[in-house]
């Protein structure tokens, strides 16, 4: 049965979150969602059950601060010798001659998707920091041990220059962007969320790229944080450029941004949550689910020019329904903190 999924709360389904472990209720199956049919640039919402899930907001003013490389006139030409048919060819080659570079690997869904690439056989091209991973623990030599079976390129996503030197010296026919400021900060988001992911973009219609898959988010429907309006903007310029097709992947809340609440529950600390627990609910999807159904995104027609909102199976739960199915795994007395 085919399911779309709800918008979450904006916090919940952010790509932040560093929680560590498993939740006591184990990842489920996600059940694809059927596409949006969005015939024009206008981006595509899934349908609103609660009151925290509101339709896309249009024309909203968005204050975008001066970051790295903001004020360079970057002027993208699609390759002269390259139609829009014979862009779009890549889809009938086998995998492995099909070249995919994915931007932000080393993060926490990149890592997924990079290796859910190489598994399926693409020629991956995955572009790192020399310093990667949380606070930079990664060396190159981690990194490269990290993705066998990849071309591990090294350069700056906030730097055209770079890019154009280490990411696309060779043809690319799709780009996966796992790109994600840190900490949502008014300018690591215009940075990374927008800049960077708009640098890694201009260079793929530059050099005549087929196809651009963004890995989005579900709560850009309702932007109130900075990464949100950031990440917004960006989905406007991809659907706008004409020269690219794309998939707009919006997954709802993952696994491990709920994971953190379970130690804190099996401690007798009580469960947070927002009001009453009952704003908004969402489906949590694990996270090599949303790494599959991004390299989906890669061949199949029916992702193309698409807004794709993601969530797990079943029904969608609201935090407070979360917070109780821990309290009765556990079998300790509800205790919620709202805030």
């Amino acid at each position: 049965m085919m399911q779309q999924s709800i918008a979450g709360n904006g916090l919940a389904c952010r790509q932040h979150a560093r929680s560590a472990g498993s939740p006591a209720m184990g990842p489920r199956r996600v059940q694809v969602v059927r596409p949006f049919q969005a015939a024009s640039p206008a981006i595509a919402t899934a349908p609103a059950s609660s009151a925290a899930c509101s339709p896309a907001v249009h024309d909203v003013q968005l204050q975008m601060p001066c970051v790295r490389s903001c004020n360079r006139r970057v002027v993208v030409r699609a390759s002269s010798n390259t139609t829009a048919g014979a862009k779009q060819e890549y889809r009938s080659k086998p995998a492995n001659q099909v070249t995919v570079l994915v931007v932000g690997p080393t993060g926490y869904i990149g890592r997924f998707v990079t290796k859910e690439l190489i598994d399926r056989g693409y020629n991956v091209i995955a572009l790192a920091r020399e310093k990667a991973g949380i606070k930079g623990k990664m060396g190159k030599e981690d990194t490269i041990k990290e993705f066998p079976g990849a071309q591990v390129a090294f350069g700056d996503v906030t730097d055209l220059g770079s890019l154009r030197q280490t990411a696309f010296t060779q043809p690319v026919d799709v780009v996966v962007s796992c790109l994600a400021s840190r900490t949502g900060g008014k300018k690591d988001s215009w940075l990374i969320d927008y800049q960077a992911t708009k640098n890694v973009l201009d260079v793929a219609r530059e050099k005549g790229a087929s196809h651009f898959v963004l890995l989005s988010a579900i709560c850009v429907q309702k932007p109130l944080l900075e990464f949100q309006r950031a990440k917004l903007k960006l989905e406007a310029e991809l659907q706008a450029a004409g020269d690219i097709t794309y998939s707009i992947v919006r997954p709802t809340a993952f696994f491990k941004s709920l994971a953190g609440q379970v130690q804190l529950v099996k401690d007798g600390k009580p469960y947070v949550m927002f009001g009453d627990g009952n704003l908004a609910s969402c489906k949590p999807i694990s996270e090599r689910d949303l790494a599959k159904f991004m390299a989906d995104c890669i061949t199949q027609q029916d992702k193309v020019n698409q807004v794709l909102p993601i969530g797990g199976p079943s029904k969608a739960l609201s935090a407070k329904e979360q917070a109780d199915i821990l309290f009765r795994l556990t079998g300790l007395p509800p205790k919620y903190f709202p805030v």
